[in-house]
């Protein structure tokens, strides 16, 4: 992640943009989908919006939700210049655009706007902050300005460069989470359109960039050898750090580490929180105790790709809520690890690398007790805080798993 913001930051501000009006509506899907030349070069951050795209499915880089896409906007700020946004709320479970400085940080103050703080346009209604809101697109509008220094005091505005500096680099991610329609990455909604005002007067409108998800695989490169990445082995724990790895602060983690062992397994188990289930029909504004949540197994060689992640929504739950996610390679997945038998089953991926399994949760409730976000605030351990919500993690064998489920008996590291 590092390597491609460095990469498309290094690319002058180029006199290439035809002056143009503000956008009035995001453009055609059409045309951000249309075909492009898989090896050419990334196109540039000012002559078209979005140039870069993350995903599972994409630059599948720094441990991505395989639920979500990002898309990245590099840009070079100074007083008097600005970005203007528009675009429709989209049929998801969740929309943000955050703000980072050139080594892929979040801006700590006006660097974030979650979904449900966007204020609508002028006869339009936020459908994550009411659950009335219309299915029209031309009743979903919102607008959303990134200049140097954000004002508080102002609606969708963000600040662009970290306090203190007042020219220089960075970059913006539009993340989508869970969309309505699974084969719509956009939520059903055409992407944010973009324009750049480099000073009184000088508007130029950004298209949208002609790049597939695919086209972005070629921005990322297979780095030399793997590396441990620092987690704990076998026992779930916060992050030592995410620094320089573009994070969505509308998220806490707690990650665990595996290595693969042939005939074994690795077995998951813990509570579910309460979540708005979007694409069963519910409203994404409906108070729930943590708005998405979400188990992955990545691998832990250097650009810490995802292979696969289970939704809440696909995870099965016993009545009081408690869940069995089971992780394997394919060949040693046991017969009973299916939505049948109330278990969720993750792939391993490349058995040359130690798996890395992530529990994200998403905008907890402040009333819920035993959120991950729940315990960074307090200070405290995280599975005190957690409770019967903190993820447990054994090695079993398949036939074991075979014979006695979740009650197989721990296999020793």
């Amino acid at each position: 992640m590092r390597r491609f913001v460095a990469v498309l930051s290094v690319l002058t501000l180029a006199a290439v943009l035809a002056p143009a009006e503000e956008p009035s509506a995001a453009p055609a899907e059409a045309s951000i989908v249309a075909a492009v030349d898989l090896n050419g070069p990334a196109p540039s951050p000012y002559k078209c919006a979005w140039p870069t795209i993350g995903g599972v499915n994409a630059l599948n880089v720094a441990l991505p939700d395989a639920n979500a896409t990002y898309w990245v906007h590099n840009y070079y700020l100074e007083d008097g210049m600005k970005f203007v946004v528009r675009g429709v709320y989209p049929f998801a479970r969740f929309a943000s655009f955050t703000t980072y400085d050139n080594a892929g940080t979040p801006l700590p103050d006006q660097g974030m706007l979650v979904d449900a703080q966007i204020e609508p346009e002028d006869g339009s209604k936020n459908p994550f902050a009411t659950v009335d809101a219309s299915n029209k697109l031309s009743e979903r509008r919102y607008r959303v300005v990134i200049t140097p220094h954000a004002d508080a005091s102002s609606d969708n505005v963000l600040s662009g460069l970290p306090d203190g500096l007042d020219s220089g680099w960075g970059a913006v991610i539009y993340r989508l989470y869970v969309p309505d329609d699974p084969g719509s990455l956009r939520g059903s909604v055409p992407l944010p359109a973009m324009a750049y005002f480099s000073g009184p007067g000088q508007r130029s409108t950004l298209p949208p960039c002609k790049r597939t998800a695919a086209t972005a695989m070629s921005d990322a490169s297979a780095a030399p050898g793997p590396r441990a990445i620092g987690m704990c082995w076998m026992s779930f724990c916060l992050p030592s750090s995410t620094a320089g790895e573009y994070p969505n602060p509308a998220n806490a983690y707690v990650h665990a580490e595996a290595v693969f062992s042939a005939g074994r397994v690795v077995v998951v188990t813990g509570k579910a929180p309460t979540f708005p289930d979007t694409r069963a029909g519910e409203s994404p504004a409906l108070a729930k105790e943590m708005r998405y949540w979400s188990i992955c197994e990545d691998l832990g060689y250097p650009v810490l790709p995802v292979v696969a992640c289970k939704l809440d929504s696909e995870v099965p739950l016993t009545s009081d809520r408690f869940y069995t996610i089971v992780v394997s390679a394919k060949k040693d997945r046991p017969s009973n690890a299916t939505a049948a038998n109330g278990v969720a089953w993750l792939p391993w991926g490349d058995h040359s690398y130690p798996a890395a399994i992530v529990l994200r949760n998403m905008l907890s409730n402040d009333a819920f007790c035993c959120s991950i976000l729940k315990a960074i605030s307090l200070g405290q351990p995280v599975d005190v805080v957690m409770g019967d919500y903190y993820p447990h993690a054994k090695y079993c064998t398949k036939a074991g798993f075979e014979a006695d489920g979740a009650d197989c008996v721990a296999q020793s590291p």
